[in-house]
């Protein structure tokens, strides 16, 4: 596929091979670390559905055809702080880069009725996923892994991450972290996350997977009693959340 366009992306889920060596996270009583840089530099260890896609064929910036081909070689490296630091680089000026970047249209509600963002493919290989990814307010979307290193970059409005990491006894909630526009987050292997925008500040990111998110084993965990399950985009639809009003 062309890397100048962006392509729709499948539903976040599809079929998913397990990977059960974690590169980057590292344990710690069998829980996992997260990485995040903010655009002053500097990495900060932290302890650690179907979206609905409307078919869209627009042009991409030419900085992020540049941040692609930049990171094609790196993925082969699993060089996640390379990426980051390119990310970060990339989205410093966010209000730019947001300019630069179409915006979604509207888009219709998932069979459950939940309207989670956009999601447009920039681009896809066995060795690296790049995507532009919206996240939209009233939604908390379930906790889930990646089974590969992701790299998470917010250029407009905030990301609510919320984390959990495996036990003994099973995964527990760890810790949480709001991501601004300009900041740069990298999650392990094995790292468990979920994400949510805050009332009013709508999320757009650039998301990058080592590996090909679409195909990879991965697991999701019931919001309420983090029982885990295979990954599938209707489960993903039904494990969302409405987020609690004050």
């Amino acid at each position: 596929m062309s890397p100048t366009s962006y392509q729709t992306a499948p539903p976040r889920g599809g079929t998913e091979k397990r990977n059960d060596v974690a590169l980057f996270a590292q344990p710690l009583v069998d829980l996992y670390y997260v990485c995040w840089c903010n655009r002053r530099g500097g990495f900060i260890l932290l302890l650690a559905s179907t979206v609905d896609v409307k078919a869209l064929q627009m042009q991409q910036p030419a900085s992020l055809d540049a941040f692609v081909e930049a990171c094609q070689p790196l993925a082969l490296t699993r060089d996640h702080e390379a990426v980051a630091s390119l990310m970060g680089e990339l989205i410093a000026d966010d209000e730019t880069f947001a300019a630069s970047v179409p915006a979604f249209g509207e888009l219709a509600p998932s069979e459950r009725g939940w309207v989670l963002g956009g999601e447009h493919l920039c681009y896809q290989s066995d060795e690296l996923t790049v995507m532009v990814l919206d996240t939209l307010p009233g939604v908390s979307q379930p906790p889930h892994d990646h089974s590969m290193n992701a790299i998470i970059g917010v250029f407009e409005g905030c990301e609510e991450q919320r984390f959990w990491g495996r036990t003994p006894n099973g995964v527990t909630s760890t810790t949480g972290r709001m991501l601004e526009a300009g900041d740069v987050m990298v999650l392990g292997e094995r790292a468990i996350h979920a994400i949510s925008s805050p009332e009013g500040r709508a999320a757009r990111a650039l998301h990058v997977y080592f590996g090909n998110i679409y195909d990879v084993e991965r697991s999701l965990f019931h919001p309420e009693t983090l029982e885990e399950f295979p990954y599938e985009s209707d489960r993903y639809d039904d494990f969302c959340r409405p987020v609690p009003s004050d």
